[in-house]
């Protein structure tokens, strides 16, 4: 575009219907605004924007829809994102977390978060959905490490056992 007018003149064109297909027009530059998106996973590989957009219609009106693919292969990686063009929509859509059935695999749908430094797991990677989900939550617990004082009873406690076992033998 030539001009910022024509630019915002072509944003309006955002998620109309051509030729069968939802379109996707957005800026160069990106814009996180994490309020009104949510996260999928679990999403099968066949599966197009088109039959996600069916899904989260029921939920609110869709600004836009970005499945991940493999650079190299194309084949997408099983997660996407889908923006709701208000904020209210992304809680009907967390309500319908692993309730929603696509080919045979349920959704996990979470909301967006923008400061991955908060929710860094014990493996070093930000927490996309674990930390949202109490269950989940339990299984990252850190589980509880021995000492050195706990190990050099341990080794004395089976010294201690095989000595025994010796000495009734």
């Amino acid at each position: 575009m030539e001009t910022e007018e024509s630019a915002s003149a072509c944003l309006e064109l955002n998620g109309r219907e051509v030729d069968g297909r939802h379109i996707r027009v957005d800026l160069a530059t990106p814009t996180n605004d994490t309020h009104c998106s949510v996260f999928v996973g679990n999403v099968p590989f066949g599966t197009d924007e088109e039959k996600l957009r069916k899904v989260f219609e029921s939920c609110g009106p869709i600004d836009g829809i970005r499945i991940i693919k493999d650079t190299r292969t194309g084949i997408n990686k099983g997660f996407a994102y889908v923006k709701f063009k208000d904020s209210s929509s992304v809680l009907f859509a967390c309500k319908k977390n692993e309730r929603i059935e696509v080919e045979g695999r349920k959704l996990r749908i979470f909301r967006c978060r923008s400061d991955k430094s908060k929710f860094q797991t014990k493996f070093g990677g930000a927490k996309s959905q674990v930390g949202r989900n109490k269950k989940l939550l339990k299984s990252f617990q850190p589980s509880k490490r021995k000492g050195k004082n706990d190990k050099k009873k341990t080794k004395m406690r089976r010294k201690e056992k095989s000595v025994k076992r010796k000495e009734k033998a």
